[in-house]
């Protein structure tokens, strides 16, 4: 079986983006589902409404995974996975209920919710993440300002950052304890044969988050439409 390496999970992260069930699961089917079941969710989902009927033994595998798992977003991405698996529910290409679809990277959401600027704010019609600079109207400006009730603030959680580092350091016994701030503690896995994994579990861990967040304000993502 093929390992998770910084080369596999650019390109799954390429697949995410574009909602790529079919070059997802060639991936996922050769390596284990349990390190990334935040994107393999997500993924097989897509497989499977594709028509996909070989994704189905690994989708259950995936669900099995995040039911056991339970951290945070799992429970949700394990409904929609579910849904998906019964082909027969007519709710199934609307998991979320009467959640109001945004176009926005569940990815770059992450990043904004761990590592972004103390407060961004999100475009409800679009899906842009903005920082509150490129709110403020220019003079000579051609295009118009996005409606307010469009926008939502979120704010960068760092307390998770430290919660992060304690799961982490309980996955190993060699695994170091937490430092003061996520950076220092990255800096010293830094060149170790703990950097990737580090990253893996913490790209794994925000996507739950930012996948709860927007269920915690009716919100789903969608991807955008390819022009």
């Amino acid at each position: 079986m093929a390992i998770w390496d910084a080369d596999a999970l650019a390109e799954l992260r390429a697949a995410a983006f574009r909602g790529d069930g079919a070059a997802a699961f060639g991936m996922l089917r050769n390596r284990p589902v349990e390190p990334v079941l935040q994107f393999a969710g997500d993924l097989l989902t897509a497989a499977l409404r594709e028509g996909r009927t070989e994704a189905e033994p690994l989708a259950r595998r995936c669900l099995d995974a995040l039911d056991a798992r339970d951290a945070p977003g799992d429970a949700l991405l394990a409904a929609t996975l579910r849904q998906a698996l019964d082909a027969r529910s007519a709710d199934a290409s609307q998991p979320d209920g009467d959640a109001q679809p945004v176009p926005v990277d569940l990815g770059a959401l992450a990043y904004a919710l761990a590592d972004g600027d103390p407060i961004t704010i999100l475009d409800l019609r679009t899906g842009d993440l903005l920082a509150e600079d490129d709110l403020e109207p220019e003079p000579d400006a051609t295009h118009s300002t996005p409606d307010p009730h469009d926008l939502i603030a979120l704010y960068r959680d760092m307390a998770s950052a430290h919660d992060d580092m304690l799961a982490f350091a309980e996955t190993s016994a060699n695994t170091p304890a937490p430092m003061q701030t996520v950076h220092t503690y990255t800096d010293a896995l830094a060149g170790t044969h703990l950097e990737f994994a580090w990253e893996l579990f913490r790209e794994e861990r925000q996507r739950g988050r930012a996948r709860q967040w927007l269920a915690d304000h009716n919100l789903r993502a969608v991807h955008r439409p390819f022009l």
